[in-house]
């Protein structure tokens, strides 16, 4: 694999989103169900709206902290990193990883006529660069002794 290939070559096709009006406990189950740190929030026609990161999900659980019982339910709206950087399927496996070494975000969603399509994270690049299959790779899998 070469950096310079698209994004369309190792692009998923299992892409698990969310609706902006989903409530947060919705988002939290994904998120504990699925183990992955991302979640595109998509409108009715598979537009992009945002991108819930956990991070995201810690800093919705500790406003629910501070707010009285009563207050009506948190949506994905609410809490969700507005106006995402994206990529389309012909970027550059390398347009990614300049914006993964910038640090400026660790997941990008792909976007191809106006309609998310796929994400790629840090981790994919990573996994690619090591030649590791990386949807094979599970905790189990990684046989090494934490420093």
């Amino acid at each position: 694999m070469n950096f310079s290939d698209p994004i369309s070559s190792i692009l998923k096709s299992d892409l698990i989103t969310i609706h902006p009006d989903a409530v947060a406990e919705d988002v939290k189950g994904i998120f504990n169900e699925k183990k992955f740190h991302h979640l595109p929030v998509v409108n009715d026609y598979g537009k992009l709206e945002g991108i819930i990161s956990k991070i995201d999900l810690l800093r919705m659980e500790k406003l629910l902290e501070k707010r009285p019982d009563s207050s009506p339910a948190l949506a994905a709206k609410d809490f969700m990193s507005k106006h995402p950087k994206y990529l389309t399927p012909s970027d550059q496996l390398m347009d990614a990883a300049y914006i993964f070494l910038k640090n400026e975000v660790h997941a990008l969603p792909i976007v191809e006529d106006e309609v998310v399509i796929g994400i790629i994270t840090a981790h994919d690049l990573l996994a690619l660069a090591l030649e590791i299959p990386y949807a094979l790779v599970s905790e189990d899998d990684l046989e090494f002794d934490p420093v």
